[in-house]
C-alpha cells in the first residue's frame, strides 16, 4: 500500500527534482514512437456468431481510426479504453477501440491495413485475416444424447404451440435507411410453471441487418395472455440496415424445457393433439427453439440530392454545442475545443464537426468518448480538440459545423454555431 507524503514549504529541492522527473517523462511520452497493432479476438468464427476486433494505439494522445469497407463483413463500434502505466521510469499509455465483426455469408476475409490518425502522422495497422464458417449447430440434444438421454429439437414458432413458448419482436418501424439504427424489444414467453434454460441469446434471421450486441441478463417480467400467465424475458436493442431492399426478418432462441407429463386420461381441448403427447409424461426435457413470426423491412438508400460535403453517415436526430477554453490567450498558446453531439441516432458514425474557416490556425486530431443514455442510439459524444493560434489577428474561434440526415424529414441538415470571441 502507497502511503501519502507532504511536502513541506522548505522542501524546494524536491519540488524541483519532481518537476524535472515530470517534465523528462513528459518528454519521452512526446518524443516515442507511434505504435499501432489490429488484433482479433478469434481467427475463425462461424456465421451466425461474432467476434471481438481492436485497434491499439499507444505513443499518441489522440487519434482517428478510418475504418475500411470490407465486402461480406460488418464493423460495429463497441467502445473504447485507455491504459497507462509506469514501469522502471518509463512513462506508456495506449488507447483502444473495440469492434464487432460479423459476417453476411460464408469464406475467407482479408481486413486490409488501416491508416490511423495521429497529430503528427499517419500509421498503418497491418492486415487481418479471418475465415467464416457455416452456422453453429446446436450442441444441447447432441451432449445429451451422448450422456444417453434421448432428445431431439423441437421449433416452436408463434401459433404453434403457444401455450408452451414463443416470441414476439417489436421494431418500431419496418422502414429505415441505410445506416440508421432502428430500436427493437424481442420478448420470449415461457408459460409460468415450466422450466426453461436458455441456450443461446436471442439470434437474428435473415440478410439485410445485423443485430446490436444483446446484454446476457434480459429484463424479467410477468404478462397474462389469454388468460394465461407467462414468465416473459425481455432484450431492447436494435436492428441497422447494411444492405438496400426488402428483407424477410426473424428471430429465433434455443432453450431447454423440463416439462411434466400428463396422467394417462381421456383428453379434450388443445391437449388432444400428438404433439402435445410428445412434451407431456413424467418429467422430460425438451430441446426447442423458439421463433417469432417472419416481417418484412426494408432498407431505403440516402439520397444523394442536398448530400453536404462533410456528412459522416450520421443519421437520426442532434444537437450541437460548443465552448472553448480558455479564450484570453498568446499567439502560439493552445485552445481547448470541445464539441458535444447530443441525441438518438448512429453514433459509430458521428464524426467530429468541423471548423467553417482554418485560416490562422494549427489544428490537432480530436478526441472523443460516447456517454450512452438510455439504449445505446441515445447518448452524446464529445470531441476534444486542441487548436493552435497563429495569426496574430485572429479574434474569434470559427464556426463549427456538423451534419447528418434527418429519416423523419426524410432530408439532411447542418447544424452551425456561432464563431467564439477570443482576446488575444
Amino acid at each position: 500500500m502507497m502511503s501519502k507524503r507532504y511536502v513541506s514549504n522548505k522542501s524546494y529541492g524536491a519540488v524541483l527534482v519532481t518537476l524535472v522527473l515530470l517534465l523528462s517523462l513528459a518528454a519521452s511520452l512526446a518524443q516515442a514512437a507511434v505504435q499501432v497493432s489490429a488484433t482479433i479476438s478469434a481467427p475463425e468464427f462461424p456465421l451466425d456468431r461474432g467476434v471481438m476486433f481492436t485497434i491499439t494505439v499507444s505513443g499518441a494522445r489522440s487519434f482517428d481510426v478510418q475504418m475500411p469497407e470490407v465486402d461480406g463483413l460488418v464493423f460495429s463500434k463497441r467502445g473504447e479504453s485507455s491504459s497507462m502505466e509506469l514501469i522502471n521510469g518509463r512513462y506508456s499509455a495506449s488507447f483502444s477501440t473495440m469492434y464487432i465483426v460479423e459476417a453476411l455469408r460464408e469464406g475467407e476475409f482479408t481486413i486490409p491495413a488501416i491508416p490511423v490518425q495521429t497529430s503528427g502522422e499517419t500509421v498503418l495497422t497491418t492486415p487481418v485475416t479471418v475465415k467464416v464458417t457455416a452456422p453453429r449447430a446446436a450442441t444441447a440434444s447432441s451432449t445429451r444424447q451422448n450422456m444417453g438421454t434421448a432428445s431431439s429439437t423441437t421449433r416452436l414458432r408463434s401459433g404453434d404451440a403457444a401455450s408452451v413458448a414463443f416470441m414476439r419482436v417489436s421494431p418500431v418501424r419496418e422502414k429505415s435507411y441505410s445506416g440508421e439504427i432502428v430500436p427493437v424489444q424481442i420478448k420470449v414467453y415461457f408459460r409460468e410453471g415450466i422450466k426453461a434454460n436458455l441456450n443461446s441469446l436471442p439470434q437474428l434471421q435473415g440478410e439485410g441487418f445485423v443485430l446490436q450486441q444483446l446484454d446476457r441478463e434480459p429484463a424479467q417480467s410477468r404478462e397474462i395472455v389469454n388468460n394465461t400467465p407467462y414468465t416473459v424475458l425481455t432484450w431492447d436493442s436494435a436492428l441497422s440496415g447494411i444492405k438496400e431492399g426488402v428483407h424477410q426478418v426473424s428471430f429465433e432462441i434455443e432453450a431447454t424445457l423440463l416439462l411434466r407429463q400428463q396422467l394417462r386420461q381421456p383428453r379434450h381441448s388443445f391437449m388432444d393433439d400428438s404433439f402435445f403427447d410428445s412434451f407431456f409424461g413424467s418429467y422430460q426435457e425438451k430441446d426447442v427453439k423458439v421463433a417469432s413470426p417472419v416481417f418484412d423491412m426494408s432498407v431505403l438508400s440516402l439520397p444523394d440530392q442536398g448530400k453536404p460535403e462533410n456528412f459522416s453517415g450520421a443519421i437520426g436526430s442532434f444537437s450541437l454545442d460548443v465552448a472553448a477554453r480558455p479564450l484570453e490567450i498568446a499567439v502560439g498558446d493552445p485552445i481547448t475545443l470541445v464539441m458535444t453531439v447530443s441525441g438518438e441516432g448512429n453514433f459509430d458514425r458521428v464524426r467530429a464537426p468541423q471548423l467553417t474557416d482554418s485560416k490562422g490556425w494549427k489544428t490537432y486530431t480530436p478526441s472523443s468518448e460516447f456517454l450512452k443514455d438510455g439504449w445505446s442510439g441515445s447518448g452524446k459524444k464529445v470531441f476534444e480538440q486542441a487548436l493552435v493560434v497563429k495569426d496574430p489577428t485572429v479574434e474569434a474561434v470559427p464556426a463549427v459545423e456538423f451534419s447528418y440526415f434527418d429519416p423523419v424529414a426524410a432530408s439532411y441538415k447542418t447544424l452551425s454555431t456561432e464563431p467564439i470571441p477570443l482576446r488575444i
